[in-house]
């Protein structure tokens, strides 16, 4: 992220007008928790996208993204609802504000978002990931696991959360020894106590 953010700065010295890199900027500062310049980041880029209605609601649902993580949700679900406006066609902002409604335990708005951004965009890690949750949260556990089968082929079998998900799934289906395998994927990534209790447990 670091990396990120220093080549969208670099660049807009080059290319000062363009909007796009300020939404790179912004992602640059929020994978360094810079969230405040991100926001202005990206209240800059709005301004300069004109009337490109896409590239506007980007902006705003990576901001309903920054804010939700400052623990702003009633703005946070104001910048969700207008970048649906700007841009109902667009994945992402469906993406991310289905992840927000999820942590807000609004389950079946969040499915009903996150089942769309799938269907724009089938192949995106993120986004099969992101409806599994949703859909082991509404104990869809089969969908669940097609999804996660998904998002791990595409990439997310490197992320030790996806993992870990997938054998939670497999453990609510009853196969436990794939989950256990799954857990133990996890837990080569990233250490927990709690990997190590299901591990030991055979169980969630």
């Amino acid at each position: 992220y670091e990396a990120l953010y220093r080549t969208a700065n670099d660049a807009l010295d080059v290319f000062p007008n363009r909007a796009v890199l300020q939404y790179y900027l912004a992602l640059g500062a929020i994978g360094q928790k810079r969230y405040d310049e991100a926001l202005d980041a990206l209240q800059l880029g709005e301004l300069m996208a004109g009337r490109d209605a896409s590239l506007q609601g980007l902006m705003k649902g990576l901001a309903g993204q920054v804010l939700m993580q400052q623990g702003k949700s009633k703005e946070a679900r104001a910048a969700f609802e207008q970048a649906r406006k700007l841009a109902p066609q667009l994945a992402d902002p469906a993406f991310r504000y289905g992840l927000f409604l999820l942590a807000e335990n609004d389950t079946q708005a969040a499915l009903d978002l996150l089942s769309l951004a799938t269907e724009r965009e089938p192949d995106h890690p993120h986004y099969a990931y992101g409806y599994a949750q949703a859909l082991y949260a509404a104990k869809a556990y089969a969908a669940a696991a097609a999804q996660l089968e998904r998002a791990l082929y595409q990439g997310a079998q490197y992320w030790a959360p996806a993992l870990e998900l997938a054998g939670d799934v497999q453990a609510q289906l009853k196969n436990l020894d794939v989950a256990v395998d799954y857990w133990e994927q996890a837990r080569q990534l990233t250490p927990s106590d709690r990997l190590d209790q299901k591990i030991a447990k055979r169980s969630l």
